[in-house]
């Protein structure tokens, strides 16, 4: 017979084996809704909402909604990052995303890829690359996207470590 103790002492095991293993791949993913700033401030946009996790326009008409990314760049050089998105919901208007670096006072900008979210697909995925200077974050910057369509998911390539 098994005692208790045997069994929480080798869940725990691994437990902290899976804590402690390094992650498989190099890429961080967030919800659209975690990642969403409303545009061009806090107050402008509540008919944005959270749906299944994602940012999904309910203003009745196209809307710019940006996505900030939790990185800032420490590598001693430009590093290209990857974004991959996909979007959500029904419409039959497509809209366009670009990936953006920025300063920390967002007066200077790099532009990235711009890709097309076709109008036809409920989900589809596109992914954007851009290069990120020193102390330098990321967005993607999402334009004329159309009345109950949004972002649902984000994955980008993390920060180098230096």
């Amino acid at each position: 017979m098994v005692k208790r103790t045997q069994i929480l002492a080798g869940s725990l095991g691994l437990l902290i084996f899976t804590v402690a293993a390094p992650r498989a791949n190099a890429a961080d993913v967030v919800t659209g809704w975690g990642a969403f700033r409303p545009f061009p401030n806090f107050g402008s946009q509540d008919c944005v909402v959270h749906q299944s996790g994602g940012a999904l326009n309910q203003c009745g008409s196209g809307q710019t909604l940006i996505f900030d990314l939790p990185i800032l760049e420490q590598a001693p050089n430009p590093v290209t990052h990857s974004i991959t998105a996909r979007s959500f919901g029904s419409s039959s208007t497509a809209f366009q995303c670009q990936a953006v670096a920025l300063n920390a006072t967002g007066t200077n900008v790099t532009l990235g890829t711009a890709v097309s979210f076709a109008a036809t697909s409920s989900i589809d995925t596109k992914t954007f690359n851009v290069v990120v200077p020193t102390g330098w974050s990321l967005r993607l910057q999402c334009t004329n996207v159309p009345n109950n369509k949004g972002i649902l998911r984000l994955r980008w390539t993390p920060q180098t470590l230096t």
